[in-house]
């Protein structure tokens, strides 16, 4: 939150700069000092302290996200509105290594312990070859639906709403065991099954959600 804030100050900084011009701005810093060191004000510096008054405040910065939550194109990863925040759809795409998540390999060490905790990254090809890509990309898409939130305040247990977009729906049994982690208390839930998705026939399944902010 303190970074939020030192970075919405800076960019105040850059506002006021902008509007009265660097000169403009050290008078004002003149005047200022000068006030505080109980000197006399002189009348060329007078004018100089009138600061702009439409001036962005920090209630007005932007939403953030983390790198991982970053959005993959010109569109906010979420917005709040009145006491609910709504998050775009989040599929399973690394934006650092630019990749979709298909194996277990693309998942940090304690998503795959939680995922053997299911019966899981079982460590045999011939399995994992067939249930690594919708599980991990459920785990992946699930913890950033939880990042998103917690920039914002809110918990996992404050989303309330999900709505799974998915091009076979004979993932979602794998998906719906991985949502427990999530989940455990249950969410209001759609389910949809889609011809494709962006950006390629990689991605398995899309979640968009809803929470509450208190």
């Amino acid at each position: 939150m303190k970074s939020v804030i030192n970075a919405a100050a800076r960019r105040n900084m850059d506002a006021v700069k902008e509007k009265m011009g660097q000169e403009a701005l050290d008078k004002a810093a003149q005047a200022i000092r000068l006030r505080s060191e109980d000197m006399p004000t002189p009348p060329g510096l007078k004018a100089a302290t009138a600061m702009p008054k439409a001036l962005p405040s920090l209630g007005d910065a932007p939403d953030v996200t983390s790198p991982t939550g970053q959005p993959l194109a010109n569109y906010l990863a979420a917005k709040r509105v009145g006491n609910l925040l709504y998050m775009s759809g989040v599929i399973a795409v690394d934006p650092a290594a630019k990749k979709v998540i298909t194996s277990y390999d693309d998942l940090p060490a304690h998503a795959r312990q939680e995922l053997r905790s299911l019966g899981y990254d079982t460590g045999q090809l011939s399995v994992d070859v067939f249930e690594a890509p919708i599980v991990a990309q459920s785990w992946f898409v699930l913890s950033r639906i939880r990042e998103i939130a917690q920039q914002h305040g809110a918990q996992m247990s404050d989303v309330f709403k999900l709505v799974q977009y998915f091009r076979d729906l004979r993932h979602y049994p794998a998906y719906n065991r991985v949502r427990q982690i999530f989940c455990p208390a249950g969410v209001v839930s759609t389910v949809v099954e889609v011809s494709g998705m962006l950006p390629s026939s990689e991605v398995l399944i899309e979640v968009e959600a809803t929470a509450v902010l208190v």
